[in-house]
């Protein structure tokens, strides 16, 4: 038995969690991963892409309507198709949570007669349909998540699974489908609402650590910090009549968190090293992250010093690295621009 995985409980994300903390997704599973198996359910994946093609088909559509209005004034023309740029968007968000999941994604068997077992489900109320009187038949997602958790758990090594959602059915019958659960698996399911997690992802402010170097040191590393993060983010270009203005190397579509942020510098070496005789890298070949979109190549010289300013730092003033990223978090989320298709996400 797999020790990593028979020490830890499982979690099981729902659809509604995934929304409510997408920009706050990648801190909330770094966190649970600590202590447990974080999964989704591809029943999840799928409507989150539902999202996505709805949302993106609204935009080409409200564009066709200004164009078809106006179109004795304006020529308007696609970079993309609807359907090529919806795969691009589509391939993206796959990744995206595939990487942040590590591929714990709980597939539904086609196998299976599904359909009739919904149907069957729906037609005697068995929860996660409502069995009020009177009660629709909402619950036909919800019940194929149920299903395809029923199913994947029965050969996992994991004896205790633990679901978190916000849908008032599934909280409503939580103890009917528990014992569902251990009857047809031999394990052991709780469902928990969104404050399971809320102190996970807004924790309380830690106790400043003591003072261990001079604060001269401190204000040269603040200075350093603030000089060479940032040029990793962007650099200054002057316009055909002498303005300065900022130009961003990259767009991030996930809020980047002091965990993210360590694995930037921890793959931002081997970068380095695999493209020594480089002049420049693009993003997210030297980050070596999801959630980051190419606008313009970083100087080698940029990340050599951000580099050697987080080596020097881990050498001789350790204590202080969970500021350290801290701070580098809050400079990269300046290149924040929110975009579903990260969600995961970013």
């Amino acid at each position: 038995m797999n020790k990593d995985i028979a020490e830890k409980k499982a979690i099981v994300l729902d659809t509604n969690i995934l929304i409510s903390y997408r920009s706050k997704l990648i801190l909330l599973v770094e966190k649970l991963s600590e202590s447990y198996n974080v999964y989704i359910s591809e029943v999840s994946l799928k409507e989150r892409l539902s999202h996505l093609y709805l949302e993106l088909k609204d935009k080409y559509e409200n564009i066709n309507q200004v164009r078809d209005k106006y179109s004795d004034l304006v020529n308007i023309e696609f970079k993309y198709s609807f359907e090529e740029l919806y795969k691009i968007k589509e391939t993206r968000m796959e990744k995206s949570y595939s990487d942040l999941f590590n591929n714990k994604l709980i597939n539904l068997n086609p196998n299976e007669d599904i359909f009739n077992i919904v149907l069957d489900r729906a037609l005697k109320k068995i929860p996660p349909f409502s069995n009020a009187e009177g009660a629709s038949d909402k619950g036909f997602k919800d019940t194929l998540i149920w299903l395809s958790i029923l199913q994947y758990f029965i050969k996992k090594e994991e004896e205790n699974i633990i679901f978190i959602t916000d849908d008032k059915y599934f909280i409503k019958y939580s103890v009917t489908l528990g014992n569902e659960f251990n009857k047809k698996t031999g394990k052991n399911l709780v469902i928990k609402d969104n404050s399971f997690i809320e102190a996970l992802i807004n924790p309380t402010e830690e106790a400043s650590t003591p003072q261990t170097k001079p604060m001269s040191d401190i204000e040269t590393l603040r200075e350093s910090i603030q000089d060479k993060i940032p040029a990793l983010c962007g650099y200054y270009e002057d316009d055909d009549f002498g303005n300065t203005y900022w130009c961003k190397t990259f767009e991030l579509h996930v809020l980047a968190t002091p965990a993210y942020v360590e694995k930037i510098f921890i793959n931002l070496q081997n970068s380095i090293e695999q493209n020594l005789f480089e002049y420049y890298l693009q993003p997210t070949t030297a980050f070596g992250l999801f959630g980051l979109t190419d606008i313009h190549p970083i100087p080698m010289g940029a990340l050599n010093s951000a580099l050697s300013l987080y080596i020097n730092i881990r050498k001789d003033y350790n204590v202080y690295l969970p500021q350290f990223f801290r701070t580098v978090a809050n400079i990269f989320n300046n290149n924040y621009i929110e975009d579903n298709s990260f969600e995961v996400p970013f």
